[in-house]
């Protein structure tokens, strides 16, 4: 066998040995021309023949000693070559295949002369065989190295995945000689890879699933909140607090939830601004500030001014957050958060530093991870999922930047380092004399008088939501599933209709197109309220006809928002 790397070798080092051997063989020629010249003088002839004789002779001996090398040597490749799990064979420059491991007739069943030149398109998937063809050429074309993936009928019949790989042999020119390649199964490798595709995509649809039941049952407690705090009579009002709070945290969860889903999925948009760092801090602290306050922790903050980022406050915001909530729930009651921002160059770096329980260092390239969490005690009263950190670095490279975390070991603190590419200071807004019209003044019915429906098929939510809303002033209407409303406004004429998704029989859109299609209800506005916040499911809603979309809990007060809203746009419509 002459193909591949040790072939090269080999075959420049015949060719050598051969044009020595020519030049011998001319000078031992040359030599007996010579002695008969120089017959008259037979001692200088005899000498010169003797030489002429010595070169040959040595010159055979070094050529069956590299016939002796190159034998061994192609022996060892041989040898090397059948033992890889590959399967693997040698073309010539133009593609012609001329050689095969024993591999390849075990996998295909078939023979070298079955197989040669171009015969290997037999045992191709038909489907694959016209990209395969077209990606050889081009490698035979150019000189690049040929790499794809295809599928091989096996002798059993079976087409299995392989990932096939063939770089050229050149000379010392350069010029391409031969092409080595070789064949690994990768069907289970694929497999695994489509199984793993499908546990990650069952298990974001379970997320956002979750995300949905929870929602539900927290919808009625958050409407019998608030309609506890309409009638303050100082009974159980630390139990009512105590019930807020961990409504709050359960929001907080389900909404992390819904995050890490819709980041994976890729559904999250950026909504992007420009906005000082200092901005961003603030309101994150506004959020974060009732944990210290339980706590007792100090907080010292030091930013600089005139830090600019253009990106989503909303997710901003949410980083910062989750970055104070976290050094909060993992640093001990009176200890100390630390807030800082500078510029460095063209970016702005904000720190969190805590003097909490610390990470220890082979957690620490991991904590960014899904449902990663320092080890906590069984009683796990420091909470959350695991989340808040793996949300935490998927907004920040959406931003174009980085975060790191650094920690001495345990007890000994932590330190979370954001940085993002800084951005221009906005320009300022041109100042004007002329005063802005002043927003239109609303009726004294704006917050009350209202017909409204609600449909939804959790009877616990529906009943406290309009229970809350009757407390508010409004005529209310409650009804637990679409054929059911549509028999409501025979007799019941809406201004609002507030419609769950997750209806059975007949969904939300549904319902909603087919109340949109009566011409009396032609000036309802209507609000969808689901458990479903994806960006797919506001854009359906907007094509189903819904004027707002609410995703629970949706609290009265922010149902009465929202019909504020509606009269705020009729007045000024």
């Amino acid at each position: 066998m002459t193909g591949g790397g040790p072939g090269r070798v080999h075959a420049v080092t015949t060719r050598t040995i051969l044009l020595d051997q020519r030049e011998a063989n001319e000078k031992l020629v040359l030599a007996m021309l010579r002695s008969e010249e120089l017959a008259d003088d037979a001692e200088v002839a005899h000498h010169a023949l003797e030489q002429a004789l010595r070169e040959r002779d040595e010159l055979l001996v070094r050529e069956r000693a590299a016939h002796v090398l190159i034998e061994a040597s192609e022996q060892h490749f041989r040898i090397l070559i059948e033992s890889i799990p590959q399967l693997a064979w040698t073309a010539n420059a133009e593609g012609w295949i001329d050689f095969y491991n024993q591999g390849w007739y075990r996998y295909t069943g078939t023979s070298l002369e079955e197989m040669q030149g171009w015969g290997w398109k037999a045992v191709q998937d038909p489907d694959d065989l016209p990209r395969i063809l077209e990606l050889w050429s081009a490698s035979l074309r150019t000189g690049t190295p040929f790499e794809t993936e295809f599928r091989l009928r096996g002798a059993d019949g079976v087409y299995r995945w392989f990932l096939t790989r063939a770089v050229p042999v050149n000379d010392a020119s350069g010029r391409i000689v031969r092409w080595f390649g070789t064949n690994t199964n990768i069907d289970e490798l694929r497999q695994t890879r489509r199984d793993l595709e499908i546990a990650s995509g069952a298990k974001d649809e379970f997320l956002a699933m979750l995300g949905h039941e929870l929602r539900n049952p927290l919808a009625p407690i958050v409407s019998a909140l608030e309609l506890m705090q309409m009638h303050p009579d100082g009974v159980f009002e630390m139990e009512r607090a105590v019930i807020e709070r961990q409504v709050v945290h359960m929001v907080r969860l389900v909404d992390d939830l819904l995050d890490v889903s819709r980041i994976t999925t890729g559904k999250i948009r950026l909504a992007k601004e420009t906005i000082e760092v200092a901005e961003l801090v603030a309101r994150a602290i506004e959020i974060a500030s009732p944990l210290y306050e339980q706590k007792s922790h100090k907080l010292t903050v030091e930013v600089a001014p005139d830090l600019w980022i253009h990106g989503d406050p909303t997710r901003l915001i949410q980083v910062i957050s989750n970055l104070l909530t976290n050094a909060a729930k993992f640093t001990e009651n009176g200890g100390t958060v630390t807030v800082l921002a500078r510029r460095a160059a063209s970016t702005a770096i904000l720190s969190v530093r805590d003097t909490g329980i610390g990470i220890a260092p082979e957690l620490q390239p991991r904590v960014f991870d899904r449902f990663v969490q320092v080890r906590q005690s069984l009683d796990r009263s420091r909470g959350g999922l695991g989340l808040g950190l793996a949300i935490v670095k998927s907004l920040v490279t959406m931003h174009g930047g980085s975060v790191a975390v650094s920690s001495d070991g345990p007890g000994r603190g932590s330190e979370f380092t954001v940085t993002l590419p800084l951005s221009p200071a906005p320009r300022p807004q041109g100042v004007t004399s002329a005063r802005a019209p002043a927003a239109p003044t609303l009726p004294a019915t704006a917050t009350g008088g209202h017909t409204i429906l609600i449909v939804d098929d959790n009877q616990d939510a529906a009943d406290m939501l309009g229970k809350a809303l009757v407390a508010l002033g409004h005529e209310v209407r409650v009804v637990y599933d679409g054929p059911s409303a549509l028999t409501a406004v025979r007799s019941f004429s809406p201004d609002v209709a507030l419609l769950d998704i997750g209806l059975p029989a007949m969904d939300g859109y549904e319902l909603a197109r087919r109340l949109r299609s009566a011409p009396r209800l032609e000036g309802v506005h209507f609000v969808a309220v689901t458990g479903y916040g994806q960006v797919t499911d506001l854009q359906r809603a907007r094509e189903a006809g819904f004027n707002l979309t609410l995703v629970k809990p949706v609290s009265p007060g922010a149902i009465n928002e929202a019909i504020k809203s509606f009269e705020r746009a009729k007045i000024g419509g």
